[in-house]
């Protein structure tokens, strides 16, 4: 049975871990794309980490303005959420395409 993609996105801020999506317990999710965007008014540079899990897939600098965009298929674990982790509490949209499973 094939599942059903979801795209998503949202404006994320907090220093430190950003959560996503949360998998329902015993499933995992896998991650087909994600953006990232700074705006030209954003206060300072910031370091993004993208973690699936314990998977660090992604680590990225964005700058004011900043762009990151990848599109490969990564497989977290069970239980393991999908989180977008900031280095500074800087305005990041990010925008993806998941399934859980």
């Amino acid at each position: 049975m094939s599942q059903t993609k979801v795209t998503r996105s949202v404006v994320v801020e907090a220093n430190g871990a950003n959560t996503l999506v949360t998998p329902e317990a015993g499933k995992s999710l896998t991650l087909y794309w994600i953006a990232l965007e700074t705006s030209e008014g954003g206060a300072s540079e910031v370091l993004a980490e993208v973690k699936l899990g314990t998977q660090t897939p992604y680590t990225w600098f964005l700058g004011k303005p900043g762009a990151f965009m990848h599109r490969e298929t990564v497989i977290g674990e069970l239980n393991g959420a999908l989180s977008v982790t900031l280095s500074a509490a800087v305005k990041v949209a990010v925008s993806y395409t998941f399934t859980e499973g």
